[in-house]
């Protein structure tokens, strides 16, 4: 691989790392995602052909171990860009059975292209060089282009060309779901329809209606024409066109796809088709709009892997949510819209949120708009715990229901186990949290105290509810519910799920309740028709708010939940190379047993906050705990930690920026753009890590580069790893364009004078004023 900053150039095929560059060189619009799938290829153990559609979910019925589940799952659509090829008599085209010349696969982000080359000898000696490029149009949100061509050189004779719609997919790309149901779709017709072909479909529970239709062009007139819908599940046509030595051989296919609960969709479809014209055209207007939007994520760095990782980062958040997924009630996936994960909701925007919020702070306000949307659904997710409030679901769909499987499955021994990974309360201190940075970055008050503050409200009267009060210290315990680690979803002594006052859940439930008894008193004062909370229900707040409860380990490390001190040490290098629960599962061992963790638990307190303002929070608690008590802690279960989660090295990356610079910009290098290392190529070739990817981004802005979003102005405390070369970026912050540059012993930042006002930017805690159109400098202390 190449660090071409703009361009991901991969040079050599690899059939075993296939299914990762099929996901690693997807591309979408924020409404299609389309793995880079070789033409001709079918779901098979070297290839996986996927199309999605944002928000395109259907339940399923499964029976699993004896009991009866439903799973939402984000379906696989019919594949329209299905295309095979064959010289003369022989078979049809594969890379098995020719020789490679040359390879080279290459993602274009400034045009946001996919293209393929190679070169190749068939088992007869003709060679000939075969070139793809494909895009997902950013203009047209329902439109996909893709030219094949085909270039003999030592030969001349006839090609035959089949171009298809295959119904008949399913959703397959994970082996630990091969036990569930898989197939989502009915085909209800197909046929041809000029120079093209059209399936409609629809899922089978959610009734919503599918349309592919496509359109074919050659460069030369067929010789022949074949049409042949013998297949169930399938259409296809097949042209026979004259081959000539170094005269390329061109076909272009334009292929609509539309989503719709009615079957309007298939003349959608077609109208999509007609507006699109011919493919050059199609395609120049989709690399204009695409540059528009890439045109407000401009990021340099002297370290070329550096910036391609951020460049990498930044793409695949537009091709995973865009502008086009603004007013469509979509999320963004934890791993992009894809498979894996059954293309869930989780609380991966809270790493996104920031990134987005000063870059295009319209998509952070969708992000929170779909949560608001799914509010009465949280609403009753409270209800059924016994709980006031608005309780949001750990995994959410298309109707905001909880989605989190009853049950997983070992990947060792197959055994299957109950999963309580549901009670992670901790996901609505996440929504608060982003809402809050939304606000902040955007200035947008009507957002704030209108669907916000409704949001805010209820999520607090949850944790008010879920708190239990223990008079005999005043204090209040959180209970039953599961921390960001995972790994402990009990004890081993008690049958209800659950761990017990978990530090991370307690302190960002204080941290909320405190926040929004803050923005209600502002609230009071600046709009009327503010939604009610009475004094009492304040006063209740404030005091929770106050006493809930943190728990210490006889060393005074900040416990990560209730009793963890008391678990058994084990080393996690001394296990086999399966997650951890599961490798201790096959020894009949349980890992609540042990001080064993997935990933950052309390140490994420540090990734959200900064460390003044969590001792802050911290004493507000009435405890007082230094900084060398949060660095051994951190340390402490860094050292227990099996890093199961791509989000876990960043995490500990962020919370070491206040202690130990070196170790912490060790693990930020570890941890940038996981997709571009061939060791992830199982993991990414199931999705992107888009979460991880846009943590890593925030922690380079937020934490080494010290730039904070408050309601008040912006802060700038940097801790600067020696390691960390030049860079620039610009960014939003409440209606004011701003640059920030760093140029490895000073840091700039820079307003280009659109914002009509002073900026307070606090620096190292000092109040300052940049004046528009000029700069501040903060040197490196």
């Amino acid at each position: 691989m190449t660090h071409d900053s703009p361009t991901v150039r991969l040079i050599g095929y690899d059939p075993e790392d296939e299914r990762r560059r099929e996901s690693l060189f997807s591309l979408g619009n924020g409404v299609l995602l389309l793995r880079s799938s070789m033409p001709w290829s079918e779901a098979d153990g070297t290839h996986y052909p996927g199309l999605y559609f944002a928000g395109c979910y259907n339940p399923l019925q499964s029976t699993i171990d004896g009991e009866i589940e439903w799973n939402a799952s984000l379906v696989n659509l019919p594949n329209g860009l299905r295309l095979e090829f064959r010289i003369e008599d022989a078979d049809w085209f594969s890379l098995d059975a020719v020789e490679l010349l040359h390879y080279e696969q290459r993602l274009d982000i400034p045009n946001a292209i996919m293209c393929r080359s190679m070169r190749f000898r068939d088992g007869a000696g003709r060679i000939a060089t075969l070139e793809e490029e494909r895009f997902v149009s950013m203009d047209a949100p329902n439109l996909v282009g893709q030219r094949l061509r085909l270039i003999p050189h030592n030969w001349s004779g006839t090609v035959l060309l089949k171009s298809q719609i295959d119904g008949s997919v399913i959703n397959d790309n994970l082996e630990k779901h091969a036990d569930y149901a898989h197939k989502h779709l009915d085909v209800l017709g197909k046929g041809t329809a000029g120079s093209g072909l059209f399936l409609e479909a629809r899922t089978i529970n959610s009734n919503l209606h599918i349309a592919v239709r496509t359109r074919d062009l050659t460069s030369t007139p067929p010789v022949d024409v074949q049409t042949s819908e013998t297949e169930e599940r399938r259409v296809s046509h097949s042209f026979v066109l004259k081959a000539a030595p170094n005269e390329p051989i061109i076909l272009d296919r334009l292929m609509a796809v539309c989503v719709g609960e009615g079957v309007e969709v298939a003349e959608e479809a077609s109208n999509v088709l007609t507006a699109a014209d011919a493919y050059e055209p199609a395609q120049q207007r989709h690399r204009l709009a695409w540059q528009k939007l890439w045109e407000r994520m401009p990021f340099a760095a002297a370290d070329k892997a550096m910036e391609q990782a951020q460049h990498l980062t930044l793409f695949h958040l537009l091709q995973n949510y865009s502008p086009h997924s603004i007013g469509r009630d979509v999320s963004l996936p934890a791993r992009g819209w894809q498979e894996v994960y059954r293309g869930q909701i989780f609380w991966d925007e809270m790493f996104s949120v920031p990134v987005l919020s000063i870059r295009y702070p319209e998509l952070a306000r969708e992000l929170l708009l779909y949560r608001h949307a799914r509010l009465d659904a949280a609403r009753d997710n409270a209800r059924k715990y016994g709980l006031d409030g608005a309780l949001y679901p750990w995994r959410s769909a298309r109707t905001g229901a909880e989605e989190t499987p009853r049950f997983q499955k070992s990947n060792i021994n197959g055994h299957w186990r109950k999963d309580h990974t549901e009670h992670q309360a901790h996901i609505n201190a996440s929504i608060a949290w982003d809402i809050f940075h939304y606000a902040w970055a955007s200035g947008d008050e009507a957002f704030l105290y209108d669907q916000g503050l409704t949001m805010l409200i209820e999520i607090c009267r949850m944790w008010a509810s879920l708190a239990v009060s223990s008079p005999e210290d005043d204090r209040f315990d959180i209970r039953g519910v599961v921390g960001p680690d995972e790994f402990h979803t009990g004890y081993a002594d008690r049958s209800e799920p659950g761990i017990d006052n978990n530090a991370h859940t307690n302190v960002m439930a204080a941290w909320t309740l405190g926040e929004v008894l803050r923005l209600l008193e502002k609230a009071s004062e600046k709009r009327d028709g503010t939604p009610q909370v009475s004094d009492d229900e304040k006063r209740h707040w404030d005091h929770i708010s106050r006493r809930l409860r943190l728990c210490f380990t006889p060393d005074h490390l900040l416990a990560q939940f209730e009793g963890v001190e008391r678990l058994l040490e084990l080393d996690p290098d001394s296990l086999g190379k399966g997650s951890a629960d599961w490798e201790l599962e096959a020894r009949g061992e349980d890992i609540n047993h042990y001080q064993i963790f997935k990933q950052a638990d309390s140490a994420m307190l540090l990734y959200l906050l900064p460390i003044e303002d969590l001792q802050a929070l911290l004493l507000h608690l009435g405890y007082e705990v230094s900084a060398e008590q949060l660095h051994r802690s951190v340390e402490y279960y860094r050292s227990r930690t099996s890093h199961g989660s791509s989000l876990s090295q960043v995490s500990y990356a962020a919370a070491l920026s206040h202690f130990d610079l070196e170790t912490s910009y060790n693990l930020w290098r570890k941890a940038l753009a996981p997709d571009l290392d061939p060791k992830n190529s199982q993991s990414t070739a199931e999705g992107l890590h888009l979460g991880s990817m846009a943590a890593a981004l925030d922690v380079l802005q937020r934490h080494y580069l010290g730039l904070t979003v408050r309601a008040d102005g912006l802060a700038i405390d940097p801790h600067l790893p020696d390691e960390l070369s030049a860079l620039e970026f610009s960014f939003h912050y409440q209606g004011g364009r701003y640059k920030l540059k760093w140029n490895g012993s000073k840091l700039r930042l820079s307003s280009d004078g659109t914002d009509a006002d002073n900026l307070t930017v606090f620096v190292r805690g000092e109040a300052q004023q940049l004046r528009a159109g000029q700069s501040l400098i903060i040197s490196k202390l």
